[in-house]
């Protein structure tokens, strides 16, 4: 029973640790690209509230990044697609 009660312990302290690390490697990502993009304040806001700070910036700043990417694999209409390289090929 005790070997058990040590296993459990010792699976807890694992996750704890990789909560941990993920934490700080969460934190670290949003206080490189803030500083990248020169925005002192929010660099200020996530080293002063450890992780709160990093969700509120990846929402309110980074999640618009993310908006701006265009669709690689878009859905494109009958025809488009023989259009587009017909296009290419004249070129």
């Amino acid at each position: 029973m005790m070997f058990v009660g040590l296993l459990v312990w010792a699976l807890l302290s694992f996750v704890v640790y990789a909560c941990y690390v993920l934490a700080i490697a969460f934190t670290l990502w949003m206080v490189v690209d803030a500083a990248k993009m020169d925005r002192f304040l929010w660099v200020v806001l996530i080293v002063g509230v450890p992780v709160i700070g990093p969700v509120v910036y990846f929402f309110v700043e980074k999640k618009k990044e993310y908006k701006r990417v265009p669709k690689l694999f878009a859905e494109k209409k009958e025809g488009e697609e023989e259009e587009y390289h017909e296009k290419a090929s004249n070129s």
